[in-house]
């Protein structure tokens, strides 16, 4: 398979120490709230998560607000109820309730073209809805691929030259476009700017932890950094700088308390009816595809049970599991091999209420932090023990992706021990051998990625990538 891009982001050192210590506020049963930290102390070794904050909710009440690791680690600042991180697409949620709040209004309809607020549009543009774009089925060519630096009045003209990419409301594909284009028109029934508009409608006046920047490297009062490691493997700053157009995209800041506030608002019906949430927890019917998505809300199953919400830059998560009446909000700033945000909020989520509990996913997760952080003997035996209790468990691609996050960690010895494992576990798969010949090909033993490539291959005779590299691999050797 091609190379997996994982961003890499770490730290180099991480003071367990202070984890527990920087706890604030939990209500919960004491016993869940230690297993809760325990947990999340294990997985931050395991992930290399410089710093994170927790929040649960349970029947209105919050039962849990944890604060852990650092926020910057270079001047050992812990973090704590002032920290705000970048929440990147978790973002979109406050767009969503502020699309809602101006259908409440009446200034606005779900059925409403773009051709009524962009009257000089191309006409294959003209009949997308507001639902098109709330749920990412609107076809539009993403802007996240136009050259970096243009200004806003830059954006349509170019976007509009490129091509439809599907019918709208055929499929979902996530698109940056679609809530830039709900951050205009936001903007042009409000009369305010959308920092404002969100601001002045989903935050107590003058609330404090709350700011938007898309910029990653603006000084901003109690951010936490974005780390990432570099291709030197060296700790540095996320230095992504995105215009204010990205706001309603990626660029809401936040601190856990403001999170919280905003969330309990919204639980309340102080940011929208009933009948409002309703309407925006539906299904968006796509016409060619069965994926779950609502009206701007993510869907997540979890041990047969549905949660709804949205994850943002691989680093932040806010999750409701309406069937429990629990809300979890979840805050990092950073990872190592890849994003775990997901995986840590099912867990906690299962650490709280036990009907979360999803033991074949659990066990999963237990196999992937083994061979992270112990030894190949160990991450083996997690690794049987799993299969021992759920023989009917797949786990080939949760071993390459583990396979991957080592490799592009610069672990290749280790990477190609496990591609070399999950081989001997499924002789059948053409994607395991692929997967081998790339990490032989960046240990520099061609001869043995030209092996697997080919064997890859001659299983899956459609495998271009296989074919690609094994033609590059053949000429250079041949040269």
């Amino acid at each position: 398979m091609p190379t997996i891009k994982f961003i890499l982001v770490s730290i180099a050192l991480l003071l367990l120490s202070c984890t527990a210590a920087n706890q604030k506020n939990s209500s919960g049963d004491t016993a869940t709230i230690a297993t809760v930290d325990a947990f999340l102390e294990t997985q931050m070794a395991a992930h290399e998560i410089p710093g994170l904050a927790l929040a649960v909710i349970q029947a209105g009440k919050l039962v849990h607000e944890g604060y852990y690791g650092k926020a910057d680690v270079s001047h050992d600042v812990p973090v704590q109820a002032s920290t705000i991180f970048r929440v990147f697409s978790c973002t979109k949620l406050l767009v969503s309730t502020a699309v809602f709040q101006l259908i409440q209004e009446g200034k606005l309809a779900l059925t409403d073209e773009l051709q009524q607020f962009f009257p000089d549009l191309t006409t294959s543009w003209q009949s997308i809805r507001i639902e098109h774009l709330l749920s990412h089925a609107s076809g539009l060519p993403d802007l996240i691929y136009l050259p970096e630096g243009l200004g806003e009045e830059e954006l349509l003209p170019l976007l509009q030259a490129e091509d439809i990419q599907f019918p709208a409301g055929e499929r979902f594909r996530y698109n940056q476009t679609n809530y830039w284009l709900l951050k205009c028109i936001i903007e042009q029934l409000s009369g305010a700017g959308f920092d404002s508009f969100i601001l002045d409608n989903q935050f107590e006046s003058q609330e404090a932890g709350v700011a938007f920047s898309s910029n990653s490297l603006a000084v901003l009062p109690n951010r936490a950094h974005r780390y990432i490691y570099n291709a030197e493997r060296k700790l540095e700053f996320l230095s992504v700088n995105n215009a204010s157009w990205a706001h309603s995209g990626n660029g809401l800041n936040v601190s856990l308390p403001a999170f919280i506030g905003w969330s309990q608002r919204f639980d309340a019906g102080e940011l929208l009816e009933e009948s409002s949430k309703s309407l925006m927890w539906s299904d968006f019917e796509f016409a060619d595809e069965p994926r779950k998505f609502l009206r701007g809300w993510g869907v997540y199953e979890v041990a047969n049970q549905r949660s709804i919400g949205f994850t943002g830059g691989g680093v932040a998560a806010y999750r409701k599991f309406p069937d429990r009446d629990i809300t979890i909000i979840l805050m990092t700033n950073g990872y190592k091999y890849y994003p775990v945000h997901n995986d840590l909020v099912d867990q906690v989520a299962a650490l709280v209420d036990p009907a979360l509990l999803d033991p074949e996913a659990n066990a999963a997760n237990e196999v992937a932090t083994t061979f992270l952080k112990g030894s190949f003997e160990e991450g083996q035996l997690a690794y049987e023990a799993c299969k021992n209790d759920f023989p009917d468990l797949n786990l080939e691609d949760r071993l390459n992706r583990i396979g991957y996050a080592l490799m592009s960690a610069g672990q290749l010895e280790e990477a190609v021990t496990l591609f070399q494992f999950n081989v001997a576990e499924h002789t059948n798969s053409w994607n395991v051998y692929d997967s081998l010949a790339e990490g032989f090909a960046n240990q520099g033993q061609i001869d043995l990625a030209i092996e697997n490539y080919k064997h890859s291959i001659s299983l899956n005779p459609d495998n271009q990538n296989g074919i690609d590299q094994l033609a590059i691999l053949t000429a250079n050797q041949n040269n």
